[in-house]
């Protein structure tokens, strides 16, 4: 009697058993594997970016040469008052050299003055800023040859005795810069771009570029060539003038005092 009770309580254990098998393998063949997914996600998390379409293409990006480059600024990038180049601790002295390392000449700042000498030391221009704000260009002999007025973004370059205005310089709603007759006529136009700023004349064509390379400085002729440079700090824009043809180099001087004033 009691070893057929055995026998069918050994056939429900096996039987029980045999049902939780079948049960057990339903669950893996058709439920997905949540576990795997989870940490699929998780991952995308860490690195911050959603999980790609397969058939989605990633395009790398061109290269650009630093040398070469004629990308202008991004156009949705705003125009920050001075778009940073006119930012950074200006050394009291600047010196600018040929190719080869001679001495062409030099800007000397002291006490929001500029002052511009030739290799030898001798003064050449000077310009000081009068109480009014203006800035008063004057030769080696302390005659006044002219004024720079305005303020940033937009100035005037006027005669001795300001009553003429000779050339206004000023940033354009698209970011470059012009330089103008009084009548209005464009002269240069000056356009940012990766490596600087590049110059040209009011019909497109290329008159020279000032080029950033690392904390060198330079300004270079249309060919690409390389004028002047200085290893010494100096905002990038504030060079511009001395790329200009049209200005003298005590024009360029003032101009440049201007736009150095005009730091943050």
């Amino acid at each position: 009697m009691i070893k057929p009770l055995l026998l069918l309580a050994l056939f429900l254990v096996l039987a029980t058993c045999l049902l939780s098998g079948l049960i057990w393998l339903g669950m893996q063949t058709f439920m997905p594997d949540t576990a795997e997914e989870n940490h699929k996600s998780a991952e995308n998390l860490v690195v911050g970016q959603p999980e790609l379409n397969p058939e989605q293409k990633v395009v790398p990006s061109a290269a650009v040469d630093s040398e070469t480059s004629e990308r202008p600024l991004t156009a949705n990038a705003g125009l920050p008052d001075l778009e940073g180049e006119l930012d950074g601790l200006v050394a009291d002295k600047i010196k600018f050299k040929k190719p080869g390392g001679e001495t062409a000449f030099s800007i000397k700042l002291k006490d929001g003055d500029l002052k511009l000498v030739d290799p030898n030391e001798k003064e050449l221009a000077r310009v000081t800023v009068t109480e009014g704000g203006k800035f008063k260009l004057k030769d080696s002999g302390d005659e006044v040859l002219g004024y720079v007025t305005g303020e940033f973004p937009r100035f005037k370059i006027k005669d001795a005795a300001e009553k003429e205005t000779l050339f206004e310089f000023g940033r354009q709603n698209d970011g470059d810069w012009k330089l103008k007759r009084a009548e209005d006529m464009e002269i240069c136009r000056i356009g940012k771009r990766d490596y600087g700023w590049k110059i040209e004349d009011g019909s497109k064509n290329d008159l020279g570029r000032v080029k950033v390379d690392g904390e060198r400085t330079s300004i270079r002729d249309s060919g690409g060539q390389v004028r002047y440079y200085t290893n010494d700090f100096v905002p990038s824009l504030s060079v511009v003038p001395f790329g200009m043809p049209e200005l003298t180099r005590g024009q360029a001087a003032a101009l440049s005092a201007a736009l150095m004033k005009a730091r943050k």
